[in-house]
């Protein structure tokens, strides 16, 4: 017998808006994958608004994104590892 999950809360307008913004910078970095890994190989890269962020660490890709976008979480990628999005 199979597991389901099941949302109970309601989705808010927001939690739309975040999930579609999300969904865009995933297909945003997909389509410029190959670019960046060449690029910015062995480097954290981030993507909110579909706007590229590169830094030598997490912690410091993190906080750019964070200061241009404070209510953003952005789709972060070390090579070719996802670590959060």
């Amino acid at each position: 017998m199979a597991l389901t999950s099941v949302r109970t809360e309601e989705l808010t307008l927001q939690d739309i808006r975040n999930f579609k913004e999300d969904e865009e910078d995933f297909d945003w970095f997909a389509e410029h994958s190959k670019e960046i890994e060449k690029k910015y190989k062995g480097k954290y890269v981030a993507v909110a608004n579909k706007e590229l962020f590169v830094a030598e660490s997490l912690e410091n890709v993190e906080k750019a994104v964070k200061f241009k976008y404070p209510d953003r979480q952005p789709f972060i990628e070390l090579g070719a590892v996802t670590l959060r999005y």
